[in-house]
């Protein structure tokens, strides 16, 4: 029970508050009340909880109600110009009256108010009463928003079992009811869910109920939900690897909102295409620009989660592009967002975005932020980022020569990732192959390979594979002596990081070509390939394999100026095991 406030006596007479005052004091004075505010909006609580209890129940429950109602509508006079200030006790005090009508207005009026501050577990449990009466009166209209908005919290909150199963329940209310309105809704919030890369992503699913909320879309000639469910479809190719179907779907969805008006749902489209569809497909400054436009969106319908989440993705595709600075800015924007509407998935993606770019430019931080960033990801049930942020960690762990920790991070996230979202194994295993290469185990890398190539398919595969998988391929074939087989695949690596405009990356399989081509005796066409590389280092802001690039054209100044930076802030654990590279020693040593 709330506190008893004493504002709604000012509305009586004075002989009567002067009852009222006298009566609340005589109680305070024997100890079964107690003041919790002072004047002048005085309130009172019960010293004990069994007072309170016996004193409530001790009325007929018919008698009880009429005092909440009483109550209710006193609140609703007195706050008749800020309702969401009482919304919270008006919800509770019609639902103790019976009063469902209003019980659903409150209570949805105050889940909102939570919900725009983002106390999360308020609103779940405001929306949930406010779906509770529904149900007794049924109230079609209201279901349908109760059910998104306690769907949606529980989303925001990291519930994503509960979300399923409110989306599953109102799924089964209306096939009750024969409500095709409210099954449609159901299935495509159930959509949702199943098709973006949270810890209920389920493809097979994902793609039936998909096809079941478009059919009835249209028989119906919804469109605007049609316009959803093209949505969803495009999330469900997306997050496969699938890009072309991702943009073909997303188009159509784009168009359609873009047609009915619908400014929310071409946000939500136009965020995606930039990072499922064009940001896979290598249209990187295309993807950028539908970004940018969600973003002005989001920041119009005031939806901080949804603006973080666009600065996150953003940030990674300026920084393939090679505008890293930038990307790192959007990305510590996101983070405060984040930190500030609470929201654990968007602390976790703009943690592992940030963790990543810092990885060109300070790797002793790069380190903190992505093993913070896996912290957040395991609370927040986004299993993407706890396979992503692992990975990036663990090739992280492998450059700095760090090879147990490394293989360790590396299997944890090969496991989640198999356990969790088995289409991205083929660069959790990819990046195995890596960081065996780096140790020089040629036979454990040309397994891992083996492994992560029945997962791979260049035309869907998702951003890490297409980069590790041909780098492998190349530094296995050059540590065996198979220098031809070695530059093929480290051409074929630098052709698809062109097609795919991830230009941060270029320099590094570059590179690797050059010391192919100098092993073979090619100087002159080596010399030339390094220059190559260093110009694209230096015109990305790329200093991942740049040190490496200016020592092997003999700039070692230059290389050592680069290096500093990298290896500053490393611990000094992580900076000696960096410094047992032959490459780093044989630098640092002139």
């Amino acid at each position: 029970m709330p506190a008893l406030k004493t504002k709604p006596i000012k509305k009586r007479t004075p002989a009567r508050k002067k009852n009222i005052s006298a009566t609340l004091g005589a109680i305070e004075l024997i100890g079964l009340i107690q003041q919790s505010d002072p004047a002048p909006d005085l309130a009172y609580r019960f010293k004990h909880t069994l007072t309170q209890e016996t004193a409530y129940y001790s009325l007929l429950r018919e008698n009880r109600r009429d005092i909440h109602r009483a109550i209710a509508e006193c609140y609703e006079k007195i706050g008749a110009e800020n309702l969401d200030e009482y919304a919270a006790l008006l919800a509770q005090h019609y639902a103790e009256a019976g009063d469902n009508a209003k019980t659903i207005e409150y209570s949805i009026r105050a889940g909102d108010a939570a919900a725009r501050v983002y106390a999360l577990p308020e609103a779940v449990l405001h929306y949930a009463r406010g779906l509770t009466a529904a149900k007794q009166i049924d109230a079609r209209a209201e279901l349908e928003t109760l059910y998104q908005k306690l769907g949606r919290a529980l989303e925001l909150a990291g519930r994503y079992d509960e979300a399923a199963q409110a989306y599953e329940e109102m799924e089964k209310f209306a096939q009750e009811k024969s409500d095709r309105v409210l099954e449609l809704a159901a299935l495509t919030f159930q959509s949702t869910i199943l098709c973006t890369p949270t810890a209920k992503y389920d493809e097979t699913k994902g793609a039936r109920v998909c096809e079941r909320a478009l059919t009835l879309a249209r028989e119906l000639e919804d469109k605007k939900s049609e316009a959803r469910g093209l949505w969803n479809l495009m999330l469900l190719h997306g997050v496969a690897g699938r890009s072309l179907e991702a943009i073909t779907f997303g188009q159509q969805s784009l168009a359609l909102a873009r047609e009915l008006g619908l400014k929310e749902q071409i946000a939500y489209t136009l965020n995606d295409l930039g990072g499922f569809g064009y940001g896979g497909s290598g249209d990187l400054p295309r993807a950028i620009a539908m970004q940018d436009e969600a973003r002005a969106l989001w920041r119009e319908l005031d939806n901080p989660a949804m603006l973080a989440d666009n600065l996150s993705g953003t940030a990674q595709n300026l920084y393939m592009l090679g505008e890293g600075a930038r990307g790192l800015a959007y990305a510590r924007e996101a983070f405060e967002i984040s930190s500030r509407i609470e929201n654990l998935w968007g602390k976790s993606f703009s943690r592992i975005t940030e963790g990543f770019i810092l990885s060109d430019q300070h790797w002793g931080l790069s380190l903190q932020m992505l093993e913070q960033a896996i912290q957040l990801a395991e609370h927040s049930g986004f299993p993407g980022a706890q396979s992503m942020g692992r990975y990036a960690l663990a090739l992280l762990l492998a450059q700095v020569n760090d090879f147990p920790r490394a293989c360790e991070i590396a299997l944890e996230g090969d496991a989640l990732t198999q356990a969790k979202m088995p289409q991205w194994r083929a660069w959790s295993l990819g990046g195995l192959a890596r960081i065996h290469t780096h140790m020089k185990m040629w036979d454990a890398a040309e397994a891992y390979l083996a492994e992560a190539l029945k997962y791979f398919d260049p035309s869907k595969s998702t951003l890490f594979s297409v980069i590790d998988i041909p780098m492998a391929q190349g530094e296995i074939a050059h540590g065996r002596g198979d220098f031809p087989r070695a530059i093929i695949a480290f051409e074929k690596a630098i052709e698809t990081l062109t097609q795919l405009d991830y230009r941060v990356f270029i320099p590094e399989a570059l590179y690797h070509k050059a010391r192919v081509l100098r092993a073979q005796g090619d100087e002159t066409h080596a010399y030339a390939t390094l220059t190559e590389a260093r110009n694209r280092a230096v015109a990305s802001n790329s200093h991942r394999a740049l040190w490496q690039i200016l020592a092997a054209l003999g700039e070692k100044e230059a290389a050592r100026a680069i290096l500093s930076p990298l290896i500053a802030d490393l611990p000094d654990d992580l900076r000696a095991s960096f410094f047992q590279r032959e490459d780093a020693r044989a630098l640092m040593a002139e």
